[in-house]
């Protein structure tokens, strides 16, 4: 019962001393390149399906856009894609159902496509150099399926 006992009032200090410091559990960790990794145009992640949540995609939109600064009508044009696209993944469930699961990874390739085409040139080399290294850090399991390096279609 002592052990117990001890192991709550240990367990409801760390929980009340986590708790009295609100700005630590709100600190982000990372700092924003653009204005799509400042949050603005991003939801709270692609539905229950996806596991990973806003967090996950906002690390991958930050990913995705660092050393690319977009004009306001860029910003609203991806925005337009993203909650589309968003809409369209809810309620997969890649996990449980393939067919999921090569539908998320067609839509994502195409959302892929349509933000690139907003893009300029210049901007469009480093998303495709910001996609070649998302991939090789997921080992080849690129966004939309392809295969490390591999540039997305044009």
């Amino acid at each position: 019962m002592n052990r117990t006992m001890i192991a709550a009032l240990s367990l409801g200090g760390a929980l009340m001393a986590c708790a009295s410091n609100p700005k630590a559990a709100t600190t982000p960790t990372t700092t924003p390149q653009t204005s799509v990794a400042q949050g603005q145009g991003m939801g709270d992640g692609m539905g229950r399906g996806m596991g990973g949540g806003g967090d996950r995609m906002q690390q991958m939109q930050q990913m995705l856009f660092n050393g690319i600064t977009l004009t306001s009508a860029q910003q609203a044009q991806i925005d337009s894609i993203q909650a589309r696209h968003r809409g369209d993944m809810q309620g997969l469930d890649p996990r449980n159902n393939p067919g999921d699961r090569d539908k998320m990874r067609q839509l994502m390739q195409s959302r892929m496509d349509e933000i690139r085409a907003v893009l300029t040139p210049d901007q469009q080399a480093v998303f495709d150099r910001n996609v070649a290294d998302m991939r090789a850090r997921r080992g080849g399991r690129g966004m939309g399926g392809g295969q490390a390096g591999t540039p997305p279609a044009r």
